[in-house]
């Protein structure tokens, strides 16, 4: 088993970097024994030894490597998750009917944060008949995607009424921003405006089912143009 060294690192999500890590640290153990030694390099990287229990692979090489390996991959570790705690707990001391909802991984690493101040609140109970919602991806130096939740008031100008930093755009992590989010307004808007996101479709769908769910107009502008521009150009040039 071989990898490479030259991936692209900066451009993976956090769970493709834990994959990765694994990948490199059973490939570097296989190099490090011969085949025999090591007859399922999974097992023998989960549990420090190979089938055969008389061949073990030492715990402290496994760590090790795996340490080596993520530094590699993530970088050097920095103060932002600590600071980021630092100011939810702020937060909470300064502002206590706010939601301020964290997850972390086995590794007690953050992955998911949402916030929604009272104000917010406030604005939605008054302003709850459209939430726009939208996601950018990969824009910050983690590439964790960011959820935001807007409404729109009687002047017909936005606000904000919340915002999330997930770990990926899966359904689980998207289902648990909307169920916090809308546990916390106390219940669910009558219309949600959004893109094409399969992930988002599906949340809605299944946990807002009183929901109406709309497509916004401008990303379906934008995807008639870039799928039809190559069209004009070959039929009307």
């Amino acid at each position: 088993m071989t990898h490479n060294h030259l991936l692209d690192y900066e451009g993976l999500t956090l769970i493709e970097k834990e994959n990765v890590c694994k990948f490199i640290t059973i490939s570097e153990l296989e190099k490090s024994k011969a085949p025999s030694e090591i007859i399922n390099s999974t097992e023998a990287y989960l549990k420090g030894k190979s089938n055969n229990d008389s061949k073990k692979i030492p715990k402290q090489q496994t760590s090790y490597l795996h340490q080596k390996v993520k530094k590699k991959i993530f970088g050097p570790s920095t103060k932002d998750a600590s600071l980021l705690n630092k100011l939810r707990l702020e937060l909470l001391q300064n502002f206590p009917n706010s939601c301020i909802e964290t997850e972390v991984n086995e590794q007690s690493q953050l992955t998911s944060f949402l916030f929604a101040s009272d104000v917010m609140k406030n604005l939605y109970i008054k302003y709850n008949d459209v939430i726009l919602v939208d996601s950018t991806y990969k824009t910050n130096k983690y590439k964790m995607p960011l959820l935001i939740f807007a409404g729109i008031n009687n002047f017909n100008k936005t606000f904000l009424v919340g915002f999330a930093v997930i770990k990926d755009e899966t359904y689980a992590s998207v289902s648990w921003v909307f169920s916090k989010l809308f546990d916390y307004f106390g219940f669910k808007p009558k219309i949600i405006v959004s893109d094409s996101c399969s992930t988002l479709r599906k949340t809605i769908s299944e946990e807002m089912n009183d929901t109406t769910h709309l497509i916004c107009g401008w990303h379906v502008a934008q995807n008639i143009k870039s799928h039809l521009s190559p069209l004009r150009k070959s039929y009307f040039l």
